[in-house]
């Protein structure tokens, strides 16, 4: 039964989407170029990060290798990341022309349900998740990705409780391997 309820709410999306004139191989060129942008997240890259001391973290170094097996199909960017040679979670992006924000969701390896969350490019800056909304109680996380060039990527993990004053849990670069 649950099967029929599924299919029917497939059938009925695609339905909306075919009468809204985006039906597949037609993405408005806003889109196209957003959707894009994803692709930089691409290959392999050296992790060096700084752990630090908070009351939802604890002091230490990391390092380690992340590889993107990533791919664009239609409207989406998909990554699967590995993490020391074994796949961790698939991430996929969407992009809204409307806000210019995108929207992430991670099903991570081993059953945990997936995430969502929100990504906002500004320049250089890329802000993964933040303050969801005033009904959602703090914590609140989020990282914060500074590109430098196509090949590194400086970034902070941070949590608030006031939506004011962020605290860094983790900092570090990640270096693209040739």
């Amino acid at each position: 039964m649950q099967m029929i309820s599924w299919l029917i709410s497939i059938m009925s999306i695609a339905s909306v989407v075919s009468m809204a004139g985006n039906a597949p191989g037609r993405r408005s060129p806003a889109t196209a170029e957003g959707i894009a942008k994803a692709a930089v997240l691409a290959g392999t890259w050296k992790t060096d990060g700084q752990q630090l001391a908070t009351d939802f973290s604890k002091a230490s170094h990391d390092t380690s290798t992340l590889r993107n097996d990533c791919w664009r199909s239609g409207e989406f960017y998909s990554c699967d990341q590995y993490v020391n040679g074994e796949s961790k979670a698939l991430i996929v992006f969407t992009f809204n022309p409307g806000d210019g924000t995108y929207n992430t969701y991670a099903i991570v390896y081993g059953g945990t349900p997936a995430s969502s969350g929100k990504l906002k490019i500004d320049g250089d800056t890329w802000t993964y998740g933040g303050v969801k909304d005033s009904s959602s109680p703090p914590p609140y996380y989020r990282t914060v990705n500074v590109f430098e060039g196509d090949d590194t990527i400086h970034f902070t993990v941070q949590y608030t409780r006031d939506n004011q004053h962020w605290i860094t849990m983790n900092q570090g670069v990640e270096t693209r391997q040739k």
